[in-house]
């Protein structure tokens, strides 16, 4: 009878006792950071430039040094230079740049066009801000410059977006 009533007395109280809900708790942090920010310090400028019946292509590299023109499209008194931005992010955070291509018209007659293609010194392992701090790239590019290209000044804006990650 003991054995009987220990069992019928479990029973009634594992289901007078049972728990039909339970709860759990997490902690919730948000951080709110500086927004991401670019400036430029100078303008990308491909120079003076000899049409030719060829054409070809024109690089402003990013490392500093002298464009990149053929023979006989090149003015070698005629200085051209890259775009140097500076970005500031918050310490600790990952950012992307890109850069859209751009389309240069002519001055004199905007359906006369040459493409630009940009490229930047920032490498994969360098866009990590390491404080609210600014750091630098350079923009460069590749002109596009077509076969008996229309005389003439061309000029265009390129944007420059830099984005956290």
């Amino acid at each position: 009878m003991k054995k009987t009533t220990f069992i019928l007395f479990a029973l009634i109280a594992g289901t007078a006792f049972g728990q039909n809900s339970a709860e759990g708790t997490a902690t919730v942090n948000a951080l709110i950071v500086s927004p991401i920010g670019v400036s430029t310090a100078d303008n990308i400028d491909f120079g003076k430039i000899v049409k030719t019946v060829e054409g070809g292509i024109v690089e402003i590299p990013t490392d500093g040094g002298n464009r990149i023109i053929s023979d006989a499209m090149d003015i070698t008194s005629d200085p051209a230079t890259a775009a140097t931005f500076t970005v500031t992010a918050e310490e600790n955070t990952t950012y992307s740049v890109s850069i859209a291509q751009l389309i240069l018209k002519n001055a004199t007659d905007e359906t006369k066009t040459m493409t630009v293609d940009f490229t930047h010194s920032l490498s994969p392992d360098s866009n990590v801000s390491s404080g609210n701090t600014a750091a630098s790239f350079v923009v460069g590019g590749k002109l596009n410059v077509g076969g008996n290209q229309t005389e003439g000044s061309y000029s265009g804006t390129a944007t420059v977006t830099v984005s956290y990650e």
